[in-house]
Parts: structure tokens; C-alpha cells; sequence
């Protein structure tokens, strides 16, 4: 099949369902314009407004650790935390250098300030007084803003997967820029887990807030939310189709709670359907099979089955070798493509068939 035929059964597979395409085709916030669209809100999501609101309000300054594991949400909760306070100055920095200078840097420019000079090339020579410097400017520049939210997201480029002098240079760096903050001023921070060990004394001035992992019903509320923004008929905006509370909650089980694993598991079935040329509608056991269950390499000929299905004019799709099988979709594929080596059995356009 030509790329340009395969992209239109696509389509039509996403039409099936009344999808003007996968919801689920990007996995991370950071493709989206905006999180309203796709952000699920939760306590937790309120908790952390009311702690920022508080501080912003002149009573005291802030430093607040958000602890999660890679695919949490994290970057998804600062963008909706960004979103949700227009009435307060928001700088958000990706940490995206293992090196602490040009991290500190690069949040100093944040603020709209000209590049500083990291003292030639042998700027490690005075990289101590060269932080401190850093630390002291990015101090002022915040507080020339009444009310400040300074988000860095992923400090852990630094933090863990720098040297060790780099790692102690940066928290170094965090520790003055915090020092040194006026009230009405919040410096929000997201890492992994294993950033913790090295961050030393700011855990102690900090509050540590860990992202939970999703429930079953916000599973469910995160699926049904993605789908509903791609539904093309608005009357079905709530309908699940072609998933189910059931198999999301078992999703969720696969995912252990972790919603970037969720969302990728979600994109695999709604892939897989997309390209499915079966006019059946595959039933709840049908996807559940799809994203679990293995089985031995079916030897020696067809099982008898299979080969009264591929026997049809038709031949037999995927979903019902599946069903005949007692095995995942993805299983199933792999047994039919085996037999089709052996020359056992035919492909055509997505079914398969007893050799002519």
C-alpha cells in the first residue's frame, strides 16, 4: 500500500470513531499551545495554586520542590499553574545544560538581561565567584517584580547529570538566588527523584511537594478529555468509544499510575484500530487482549479455527485471528505473519487469507 493510501485508511479509521485523528499522537504538554484543553485538574493542582497565591500575596517568599517521576506531569502542572495566575509575572526555564554556569545564565536572560561574560574560556577558573554573581543579578532583576513566579523545570540536567562540582555549583546558585528574594516572590522547581540526594540544604527551606500518581477515575477523565477534543460530532463528547472504563483502569494498572505511560498505551490501541480493516467493532476483550496477554508461537499447520476464518471470501482480520487465538492483538499479528512466511497463509490489504 502507498504511503498516501495507507495515510487515508488511517483516517478513515479515526473517522470510525468520529476522531479528526490520535488525541494521543504527542504524549508531553509541551506540544500543546495551551493545557487548558487537556489538563485534568486535581487537589493536588489546587493545593499547590493556594501555596503559590499565598506567597504571591506579599506573605513571604517561596521555594517549592515539585518531586516526580519522568511522565508524571510535571511540566503539565507548571504550564497550568502559569495559565491559572495572569495576574502575576511568570518566567518559565527548561533546564536543559549539565553545566551550572550556563544554566544560571540562561535563567538570568529569562529575565530579559544581556548575556553575561563567563570570563573567557577559563571561566571554570572563577566559577565560584562567577555563580555567586549570577545569583546575585537574577536576585535583583525578581525583585524589581512585585509578584513573581520563577519556574525551572528540570533542574535535574544539572543537578544529576552534570559533574558533581556543577551539581554543587547550581543548588549553590539556588540557595543565593532564594537568599536573597524579597516577599511576593516564588521560585517553583520540578525534578526526578534522584535530584532529592543533591539538593542538599534547600530541601530543608523548601516545600516538598510529590506528584501523586493518577487514580483509576482520573484516568478515566483524562481519556474521555482527549478524546473530547478531538471528537468531530460534539453530541459524542463524552462517550468513551472506543474505549471503556474497563480498559482504561486496566491501562492504568499497566501504566502504574503514571500518565505519560497511560497516554502511550492509549495511542497504541487507538493505532492499531485506526489501521484494523475488520467492519466488526471490537468488543472490550478484543482491546484488553491488545495491551496484555502472550502466547506460544502456534506450530505445524493452521489451528483449525483459524483456518475455517481464512477460509472465508474475506479472509480473517486481525481482531478475529485474535478472538479464534485466545491471544493479544499484537500476539495475534506476530502468529499470522508467521504463518504467512511459512506460507501458510496471504495478506492482502490488512486480512488474511488461505493460499490460492
Amino acid at each position: 500500500m502507498f504511503e498516501g493510501e495507507r495515510s487515508a485508511v488511517v483516517q478513515a479509521g479515526y473517522l470510525r470513531w468520529s476522531l479528526r485523528g490520535n488525541p494521543f499522537s504527542f504524549l508531553s504538554s509541551e506540544g500543546a499551545p495551551e493545557v487548558a484543553a487537556l489538563h485534568v485538574k486535581t487537589e493536588f493542582d489546587e493545593r499547590l495554586l493556594k501555596v503559590i497565591r499565598d506567597s504571591l500575596s506579599g506573605n513571604g517568599k517561596k521555594l517549592i520542590i515539585l518531586i516526580g517521576r519522568f511522565g508524571m506531569g510535571k511540566t503539565q502542572k507548571l504550564r497550568y499553574v502559569s495559565e491559572s495566575l495572569a495576574d502575576a509575572e511568570r518566567i518559565y526555564v527548561k533546564i536543559d545544560s549539565d553545566d551550572a554556569l550556563e544554566s544560571a545564565e540562561k535563567i538570568l536572560r529569562a529575565f530579559g538581561r544581556p548575556r553575561f561574560p563567563l570570563f573567557g574560556k577559563g571561566h571554570r577558573e572563577g566559577g565560584s565567584r562567577g555563580i555567586k554573581i549570577l545569583a546575585r543579578r537574577v536576585a535583583e532583576a525578581a525583585n524589581k517584580i512585585p509578584r513573581l513566579l520563577l519556574m525551572l523545570d528540570e533542574i535535574e540536567n544539572v543537578v544529576v547529570s552534570g559533574t558533581k562540582r556543577d551539581s554543587t555549583a547550581f543548588v549553590t546558585f539556588l540557595g543565593e538566588v532564594h537568599s536573597s528574594l524579597r516577599d511576593g516572590k516564588v521560585i517553583l522547581i520540578s525534578c526526578v527523584p534522584a535530584a532529592v540526594p543533591r539538593l542538599g540544604s534547600l530541601i530543608q527551606r523548601a516545600e516538598v511537594m510529590r506528584v501523586p500518581e493518577i487514580t483509576d477515575e482520573l484516568a478515566v477523565e483524562i481519556i474521555r478529555k482527549r478524546l473530547r477534543n478531538y471528537r468531530i460530532k460534539a453530541e459524542n463528547g463524552d462517550n468513551l468509544a472506543p474505549f471503556t472504563e474497563k480498559l482504561i483502569k486496566e491501562m492504568n494498572k499497566m501504566a502504574r499510575g503514571n500518565p505519560r505511560r497511560l497516554l502511550r498505551l492509549a495511542r497504541m490501541v487507538l493505532a492499531h484500530l485506526a489501521v484494523e480493516q475488520s467492519r466488526t467493532v471490537p468488543t472490550e476483550d478484543d482491546l484488553l487482549r491488545l495491551i496484555g496477554g502472550t502466547r506460544e508461537l502456534a506450530k505445524g499447520s493452521l489451528p483449525d479455527e483459524l483456518a475455517s476464518l481464512a477460509s472465508r471470501s474475506n479472509g480473517v482480520s486481525i481482531i478475529e485471528a485474535s478472538r479464534a487465538l485466545g491471544t493479544t492483538i499484537t500476539e495475534a499479528r506476530r502468529i499470522l505473519e508467521e504463518y504467512v512466511n511459512r506460507g501458510l497463509l496471504e495478506k492482502g490489504r490488512g486480512r488474511y487469507h488461505l493460499p490460492r
